[in-house]
């Protein structure tokens, strides 16, 4: 859906949420057709393509956001993020999607704020619903983990984050360039013949749910032994300076 930058107020010092390689996070006001103002996250662009010469990274981030909006906007369910549309009428690219609170799993993970077992067990339950949803539709997430699960003023999971994300068939596994965090990589993502497939995101779930259940914790906290991590990954071997913290 495309709408004008006119419908979107946010301030762009104080309302910032977060920043990443290709744009940063407002919560704002979103004007609907019929005059409504919301609460809505606002994407921005970090740089217009064409505007210098930097190695191809303004080109990137365009790409990135406007294949992130064409994604997005396939998707209506009640555990993935709401997109209301895309605003390109003039720079910068800004995307426009539901505004949840609660912020995201893993840093309400972190808080450690009591949460009983049940609780945890209705985050794995939403978030395993929103994944199948997606996988439904054709799309792998590849990017699937409790950051990028964020929490609705209702206390829903919401999934977010699809700048990795692709349809099954606009995929070539065996040349995909894969840029998962490691922690979250299931033993077909490593490798010569690395491929990403829907499964791979059915690992990264077993990883959240792993984060669910020790406070946010990932697996190998402190470890940057990056290729040792990989190995284990590969040949299974996981309890080699695994850390659990079971949150009974």
């Amino acid at each position: 859906m495309l709408i004008k930058h006119a419908q979107i107020l946010y301030d762009p010092i104080a309302d910032k949420i977060a920043s990443g390689n290709f744009g940063s996070v407002y919560r704002g006001y979103f004007t609907k057709e019929n005059g409504e103002k919301i609460r809505a996250a606002i994407k921005v662009c970090h740089q217009e393509a064409g505007e210098k010469d930097d190695g191809g990274k303004a080109v990137a981030a365009k790409e990135a956001m406007m294949h992130e909006a064409r994604l997005m906007a396939e998707y209506k369910f009640e555990n993935v993020i709401t997109f209301f549309g895309l605003a390109c009428d003039h720079s910068p690219i800004v995307l426009v999607m539901e505004y949840c609170p609660g912020d995201s799993l893993e840093n309400h993970l972190l808080a450690d704020r009591g949460d009983t077992v049940i609780e945890r067990v209705l985050y794995c339950y939403e978030a395993a619903r929103g994944m199948r949803y997606l996988h439904i539709q054709g799309c792998i997430h590849s990017d699937f983990a409790s950051r990028n699960c964020l929490i609705s003023a209702e206390g829903i999971i919401k999934i977010a984050d699809f700048g990795l994300s692709k349809f099954v068939d606009e995929l070539n596994p065996q040349t995909a360039k894969l840029k998962i965090p490691i922690r979250w990589m299931a033993p077909e993502c490593f490798g010569r013949k690395a491929q990403i497939i829907q499964k791979s995101d059915v690992w990264a779930y077993g990883v959240l749910i792993y984060e669910v259940f020790n406070k946010g914790g990932m697996p190998w906290p402190g470890d940057k032994d990056f290729k040792a991590m990989a190995k284990r990954i590969r040949h299974g071997n996981f309890f080699v300076g695994f850390v659990f913290y079971i949150a009974f």
